[in-house]
């Protein structure tokens, strides 16, 4: 029979962990992003669209994405388990407490749109609406590992995010102040999903076959 050490295999290579990253946000009628259009034929990143704004730094929390799913289960008289079960809801969050003050993080926490704001004796005023408007925006995730020294990108693109819940904004003197909020994402029915999630980089190439996937063959 064999033992314990036969029948495992351990690899310290793909074990990964998320070193920096960020979010850019969009309106929702932004470019949808793509491999084709994320990454180059070197597989490092090209160049973001310009409607796409990096919204800075966040606390040391990061990006903090969570997943839920509710079932309904028809249960029969005769088995104490349920003889079957649907899928009702799956929803995706993103929660992140922005560290910067910006046109971007003021924008996402007041739901405000300042695009033409202007300017009054050297101010500008959000009045608070009795409806606030819904606002949806494209946002792109992005977080980072090191692969022997090369970039290993976690990517999610969700082309229709709205603000859901906002985090306490505390005026004090210890810490920044901080813009919480969280996003959820909408199925966005001209791109026919909520979420399109990748994996790839430099350092993604060096651990694929490791991974039990193809080896990757990007352009030098």
């Amino acid at each position: 029979m064999p033992n314990f050490g036969a029948i495992t295999k351990f690899n310290t290579r793909l074990v990964r962990k998320t070193l920096t990253g960020g979010l850019w946000i969009a309106d929702e009628d932004a470019t949808v992003l793509t491999r084709s259009n994320l990454l180059g034929a070197d597989g490092t990143f090209a160049t973001l669209p310009l409607d796409y704004k990096f919204s800075g730094l966040t606390t040391t929390d990061g990006l903090r994405a969570a997943r839920a799913q509710e079932q309904e289960d028809i249960s029969s008289w005769q088995l104490r388990e349920p003889v079957r079960s649907e899928l009702t809801t799956d929803t995706e969050t993103v929660q992140v407490d922005f560290m910067e003050t910006s046109k971007t993080t003021i924008e996402l926490y007041t739901g405000a749109d300042l695009s033409n704001v202007t300017y009054v004796n050297g101010a500008f005023e959000i009045p608070k609406p009795e409806l606030p408007p819904s606002r949806y925006y494209r946002v792109l995730r992005v977080a980072i590992d090191l692969v022997d020294g090369e970039e290993y990108y976690f990517i999610n693109f969700y082309p229709r995010m709205k603000v859901t819940n906002f985090a306490d904004q505390a005026d004090t003197r210890e810490g920044a102040l901080q813009w919480g909020v969280t996003l959820t994402a909408y199925n966005d029915g001209d791109v026919g999903y909520s979420k399109n999630h990748m994996q790839g980089g430099p350092g993604f190439a060096l651990v694929a076959e490791d991974m039990g996937l193809p080896a990757v063959t990007v352009a030098p």
